[in-house]
């Protein structure tokens, strides 16, 4: 089984994607000299895959995510004697994506205009998010509906996000730099609920002993002593907002479980009393009114 496609666009929606396995031997494969005028993501999912831009051949393998812009050589196969696992996904970018970042992947060094990205050094939440996004896209952009585009469009947005993110990384230890934005993400949209270091540990699939050290290296400072800082800055930007008129609903809308508590540990952080900086905000907010 050959395919050959050409350049000139074939008429679908702002996206299409597919899901395919390719066996050892099966003969697929795809050349687009001159490319195309839409942008191209591949990403591995197993196996290996053999792709160019019309220079030497590149082994593209598990979670690693090529983009090719428009007018770019596009050849794509089963690396020889390799089964090969992969999402494609052609589409036509949202103007803002641009203007935001997300298709600015680190160049690759195999072919000019290709973009590559990695994701082995990333954390395993976050191999996980572009994994089942980008199968969630391709089986929304299968559906012939306006729904179904506007549904695979807003996935692939949010795996380029991640991608984007881990991209702006690179060139400072990814490995570690990764985990520190997964647990800093992790923690600030967390904070507010029960957490232990147990829990912690189980959720970025380490023990609690090698968790508790690659924290403390990473921050500084012990995993639940970081929560309590991520607490109380959320404390304190709910009541810069307005949303909570009294110490106990702060410390609990933050996660404390003892307002007592709450109020000495916010002294000792922004040397005021919680009261004291509820009825400042309070007072500021009547002025303005």
């Amino acid at each position: 089984m050959a395919v050959v496609i050409q350049s000139s666009r074939t008429v679908f929606p702002q996206i299409i994607g597919g899901h395919y396995h390719i066996f050892p031997n099966q003969g697929y494969f795809v050349e687009r000299p001159e490319g195309r005028d839409d942008w191209l993501l591949l990403i591995t999912l197993g196996g290996f895959g053999r792709i160019h831009a019309g220079e030497r051949p590149f082994r593209l393998e598990r979670e690693a995510v090529a983009l090719f812009p428009p007018g770019v050589t596009q050849g794509y196969r089963a690396w020889p004697g390799e089964t090969w696992d992969f999402l494609w996904v052609h589409f036509f970018p949202a103007n803002d994506w641009f203007r935001r970042g997300l298709l600015e992947l680190p160049p690759a060094d195999f072919g000019r205009g290709v973009r590559l990205l990695d994701l082995r050094e990333a954390v395993l939440p976050t191999r996980r998010r572009v994994r089942q996004t980008l199968l969630e896209c391709v089986d929304w952009a299968a559906q012939d509906n306006a729904f179904g585009d506007t549904m695979a469009m807003n996935l692939l947005e949010r795996a380029l996000l991640f991608c984007s993110r881990e991209a702006r990384g690179e060139g400072l230890t990814p490995k570690d730099d990764g985990f520190v934005r997964e647990a800093r993400a992790f923690l600030a949209s967390q904070c507010d609920r029960p957490l232990t270091t147990e829990a912690l540990a189980a959720h970025f699939h380490m023990s609690v002993s090698h968790f508790s050290h690659r924290f403390r290296a990473a921050f500084g400072m012990a995993p639940m002593a970081y929560v309590e800082h991520c607490r109380l800055e959320r404390a304190k930007r709910l009541i810069l907002a307005g949303l909570c008129a009294t110490v106990k609903a702060a410390a609990l809308d933050a996660g404390f479980a003892d307002p007592g508590y709450f109020s000495r540990r916010f002294r000792k952080r922004y040397g005021v009393a919680p009261s004291d900086f509820i009825a400042k905000q309070a007072a500021e907010a009547r002025k303005t009114s």
